[in-house]
């Protein structure tokens, strides 16, 4: 049994989307990132290079394709993930990334413009405590299946790196979607207005 591809097929069939952006990145390596745009069959058709690279030094990214209907919060403790469930902000995906961090995806009823995806991003992460750096509509999420090759996570006595790991898929849209979403949205208008008022 292949684990990595088991992984890799479980979380872009979780993800619902037809057309992922990889991303693999070394920052001592020329060129840092190796971009690459592929449909769910060309990724998994190109596991095995994935392997590779990632033995080689490469973290392995994932994100959709274009505007989407997920939300990514990242840098999240185990108590944070806790919360945003018991909030109703249960999340479709938890990704455990490196020992005790967390990378959870949201699914939203409806795909959100890159505006509203951006806002829903931030306030997700101000709310529970995730990495406002990394809040945005299209940011790089790590891919289940390979290893988190940043050297602080690397053991010193074996020198293996961890396995980012699946912990969660349920593939549901959360409770609190259309609430969350029609508060943005009116936050959005306010915020547009105003700017309109101060530009006259």
């Amino acid at each position: 049994m292949d684990k990595t591809r088991d992984a890799v097929c479980r979380q872009v069939g979780v993800m619902g989307c037809e057309v992922f952006e990889i991303g693999l990145f070394q920052p001592s390596a020329k060129p840092a990132m190796i971009p690459r745009v592929w449909d769910k069959d060309t990724l998994n058709r190109s596991i095995r290079w994935l392997k590779h690279e990632n033995l080689s030094g490469r973290n392995i990214y994932i994100r959709p394709n274009g505007e989407h209907h997920l939300t990514l919060v990242d840098d999240l403790t185990a108590d944070a993930v806790t919360a945003m469930k018991l909030s109703g902000f249960q999340p479709t995906l938890v990704i455990e990334t490196s020992p005790g961090n967390y990378q959870v995806w949201l699914r939203h009823p409806e795909r959100l413009s890159k505006e509203l995806g951006t806002a829903a991003a931030r306030k997700l992460a101000e709310q529970f405590g995730g990495d406002t750096g990394a809040a945005d509509w299209r940011h790089f999420g790590r891919l289940a299946g390979f290893t988190n090759r940043k050297h602080k996570y690397q053991d010193p006595a074996t020198g293996h790196h961890p396995f980012v790991e699946i912990i969660e898929a349920t593939g549901k849209i959360y409770p609190e979607a259309a609430r969350f979403l029609s508060r943005l949205r009116a936050q959005l208008h306010h915020e547009q207005e105003n700017r309109r008022r101060t530009a006259e």
